[in-house]
């Protein structure tokens, strides 16, 4: 037991080697943390979008604003520094305009725009700006029109044609639902977290309600309470089929691996209190 307790503390300094505060840097010095000194500045632009309407999603010039600027103040970005992403976000270039609008980002920030003719909604006092973008969909939109492709390479083939509208069309590789033509109401987001999503949709008919969010398979969706199966929409985004009326929409994130991983947790708690319970008895008996 001893030698338990003492390879125990060893794992524990071992884990706090590389974030002691001898590494820490003062931001505010010269030779601080650059990342963090930018962030810090930009706080005014952070007030500016909590004040906005709806949900904002922002794009930044890296040259300008550090990615993560969104994980600092929780405001939604379309991309970030992350460990890894899900394979169907490389299906197709993720800076192209199509896909910026695809995915709901509202605005761009840097010190300058990144295309012409976009309105200055505003300025940092660092200078940096935030330029809104006038084209770009709601989070939540209702969909009657459905084109198909054999595979996922030929998704970005569809959307770069001209003609394509991610307004009124959805693409999907391989089978898709039959929905009726028609024109739906606006998709209300009523909740949103990372792990829920609570929609309401106003159907003139049976469509597809598209969230763009990335689509994994730990998700399940329920309308009005009944589980639905969710379709993959334009190879990276979650979709389900409504009826006409108005119906809510749920995305709820359970993946198998979490709810095995607690079940495993809790099983082996329980076998360590049973162990110390006979253990305790047999000592005592």
């Amino acid at each position: 037991r001893p030698w338990s307790v003492v390879l125990v503390a060893f794992l524990m300094l071992t884990e706090l080697h590389t974030v002691h505060t001898g590494r820490w840097r003062n931001r505010y010095g010269d030779n601080g943390q650059p990342f963090a000194r930018q962030l810090a500045e930009n706080r005014d632009i952070a007030e500016f979008f909590y004040r906005e309407p709806g949900r904002p999603r922002v794009t930044v010039n890296d040259q300008d604003v550090p990615v993560n600027f969104g994980d600092l103040y929780s405001i939604d970005m379309s991309e970030g520094y992350v460990a890894g992403v899900t394979t169907n976000l490389l299906h197709y270039g993720r800076h192209t305009g199509w896909a910026q609008r695809l995915y709901g980002v509202t605005h761009f920030m840097g010190r300058s725009p990144h295309r012409p003719g976009l309105e200055v909604a505003f300025e940092g006092a660092g200078g940096v700006k935030v330029f809104r973008l006038p084209d770009a969909l709601p989070r939540a939109r209702a969909v009657h029109e459905i084109v198909t492709v054999a595979e996922p390479g030929r998704l970005g083939l569809v959307m770069d044609d001209p003609g394509f509208d991610p307004a009124r069309t959805a693409v999907l590789v391989g089978n898709a639902p039959v929905l009726e033509h028609c024109e739906s109401g606006p998709v209300e987001i009523l909740a949103y977290a990372p792990n829920r999503v609570r929609l309401l949709a106003r159907m003139g008919c049976r469509g597809l309600v598209v969230l763009s969010d990335t689509y994994y398979p730990g998700w399940r969706a329920f309308v009005d309470g009944k589980r639905v199966p969710i379709w993959e929409a334009y190879g990276s985004v979650r979709g389900v089929v409504v009826e006409a009326g108005t119906h809510e929409v749920e995305f709820l994130f359970r993946p198998l691996s979490v709810l095995g991983g607690a079940a495993i947790t809790t099983g082996g708690v329980l076998l360590a209190l049973v162990v110390a319970f006979l253990e305790r008895r047999r000592i005592c008996g």
